[in-house]
């Protein structure tokens, strides 16, 4: 079963356990104010030299507190660092920040030139030595830049300095494991003549327009600073819980009807050993030699009735998986091959004159049908290497354009999270020791066509880095040579197949799908003998009690199935009414992949 509409439905609580987001206290309360102080004196510099001190903030200095109202250890004040817990997309704020230059004369220098102040926000990538700086915003911006402070009195004009713009970075995809600090960076130099130090003092605040230093400063109550996880959607890397990406629309009840629809399940009970036997109609019912033999029980005196069996065939009948509306791929293919049933190869057939007119459609209640494809462009190779692609299924929409895509195209849907759920068959691509001779790409994460992954053993020119594949789909027009997988169409198929060993690729042979393989021999019994046989049998109590439904009863030189059991009276000398169906399995039959016109 695949879910392709990937989304956790505990959303709110991935957020909460993956997010930070908080505020500044004073004596416990949320608040904003100081909280952090950086001072520096720089080497002896020449009135031509810039100067970049930087430093990484850390938010519970001072006397405030940073104080997080979501998952407090992903920060560690002691580094001034955020961990990432879990892949996927964020969202980072930092906004409404203050400062107050305290003094800019700690330093030789008569006139002190400041070319910018401004916050970093910096990444480094789990496995990484080095920070990359991924936004930033200005207290001082380079738009101002060569504002020059005359000491020791330098205006009182200059000191106040709010966030000209927020840190506003969207969706940014981060490793788990990834570190997030802020980082203060400035510019400056001296207009002094000859070599000297410069030196500043900054309080930093969280909160607009500060009004003065620390201690008796304070600021505006608005800071803003978050990294907020994108919590629904599953993405490349995470771990999950499958219960938790299950839809809460999806029953157990409804799953479970899929997959007795798909294989045609019977089910029955042992009380004594407690168990549930679960199996296709061909398997369920134990062979003829098994038979109870009824025939004495027969009661004479009463007579036997033949009448219609209430199989609901129609003139026209129709095995096929659910509709799904967002599918434009299956909808288009079913209305160019499959005379508009809104399926990927459905069954069909039209019976003879004797049912009733009408279409009886039989159609999967959970799961909905897949297209299935090598897609080139999965190899960053486009149409060149579909036919080397591996086969998948493929759940697409329509392209921005409103184009259809295809194996080869270059457009591609947006990934969609509203599909209806498949069935699909796992297939573990493992090709150690053999010998591709190219075929087969795959790659995963492909940024250029210089970075292929690929699952193969040969001398192609470009190297390999799997040589496993893991993939899902219902029909495989490459499956492994020796190892048939049977389509999960209601149709029969023809697929083709490959042997790794050699590289070489072998023409198409018919498959069973779902209705020849589990629905065909019950259908046609219903087909030429759609009745019901009613008798009237002298059954005792350890009857019953040894009564197993599997078993086929056998009567005057025919085999039948238990329909029902009708009003048995263990304390009366009546006989009971019993409801069979004749029995007259054929099991094998040749596979058609024709389209029933």
């Amino acid at each position: 079963m695949l879910l392709p509409n990937f989304v956790y439905n505990n959303s709110d609580q991935r957020v909460d356990d993956n997010s930070i987001r908080g505020g500044f206290s004073n004596s416990g309360n949320v608040d904003t104010g100081y909280f952090g102080n950086w001072s520096f004196i720089s080497p002896s510099l020449a009135a031509s030299t810039d100067y970049w001190p930087e430093h990484t903030l850390k938010f519970n200095g001072g006397t405030n507190t940073f104080v997080t109202t979501l998952n407090s250890s992903i920060y560690d004040d002691s580094t001034g660092i955020f961990t990432i817990t879990e892949y996927g997309f964020y969202d980072i704020t930092f906004d409404n920040f203050g400062i107050w230059i305290a003094s800019v004369c700690e330093g030789s220098a008569t006139r002190n030139e400041v070319d910018y102040i401004k916050v970093m926000c910096e990444v480094q990538t789990a496995g990484q030595t080095s920070w990359n700086n991924i936004g930033e915003a200005f207290f001082i911006p380079t738009s101002n830049g060569n504002i020059f402070y005359s000491c020791p009195a330098p205006p009182l004009s200059y000191k106040s300095h709010t966030l000209q713009d927020a840190i506003q970075i969207e969706n940014r995809w981060l490793n788990k494991n990834d570190e997030i600090r802020f980082r203060m960076k400035a510019r400056g130099g001296h207009g002094d003549s000859g070599p000297h130090t410069i030196g500043w003092s900054i309080d930093l605040y969280g909160g607009t327009s500060p009004t003065g230093p620390s201690p008796s400063g304070s600021s505006g109550k608005n800071a803003a600073l978050s990294i907020m996880h994108h919590g629904e959607k599953v993405e490349y890397g995470q771990t999950y819980d499958l219960k938790n990406v299950i839809d809460n629309q999806s029953t157990q009840l409804n799953f479970l009807k899929g997959v007795i629809h798909a294989f045609n399940l019977q089910f029955t009970t042992d009380v004594e050993s407690k168990t549930v036997f679960i199996e296709p109609f061909n398997d369920f019912f134990k062979d003829e030699k098994f038979a109870l033999d009824w025939t004495s029980k027969i009661d004479l005196s009463k007579t036997q009735e033949d009448k219609w069996a209430n199989t609901d065939l129609r003139r026209e009948i129709v095995f096929k998986y659910k509709t799904d509306s967002n599918d434009k791929k299956v909808e288009h293919r079913g209305n160019l091959y499959w005379d508009g049933i809104l399926d990927e190869f459905p069954y069909r057939e039209f019976l003879s004159n004797e049912f009733e007119v009408g279409t009886q459609v039989y159609e999967n209640p959970f799961f909905a049908g897949s297209y299935n494809s090598g897609d080139g462009m999965t190899s960053g190779f486009g149409s060149w290497a579909v036919g080397n692609t591996p086969f998948r299924a493929n759940l697409w929409g329509l392209c921005e354009s409103g184009a259809m895509p295809t194996a080869g195209s270059g457009c591609r849907p947006d990934k969609g999270y509203n599909f209806v759920p498949r069935l699909l068959n796992y297939v573990k691509d493992d090709c150690n020791g053999g010998n591709f001779s190219g075929h087969f790409w795959a790659s995963v994460q492909n940024y250029s066509s210089t970075d292929t992954e690929l699952i193969y053993t040969g001398s192609n020119p470009i190297p390999k880095k799997y040589q496993v594949l893991c993939r899902a789909c219902s029909y495989d027009d490459n499956t492994e040579y020796g190892v048939a997988m049977k389509p999960l169409t209601y149709a029969s198929k023809l697929q083709g197949s490959y042997d790794c060993s050699t590289g070489t690729f072998y023409s198409q042979y018919p498959y069973k799908g779902l209705y020849q393989t589990y629905y065909q021999s019950m259908i046609e019994m219903q087909k030429n003998n759609p009745r019901i046989k009613i008798v009237y049998l002298n059954l005792k109590s350890t009857d019953l009690v040894s009564l197993d439904l599997r078993r086929l009863v056998y009567i005057d030189g025919y085999y039948y199935r238990i329909n029902r059991i009708i009003d048995y009276k263990p304390n009366s000398n009546e006989t009971t009414k019993v409801e069979l169906v004749y029995w007259d399995i054929v099991r094998t039959w040749p596979t058609n992949v024709t389209f029933n016109n």
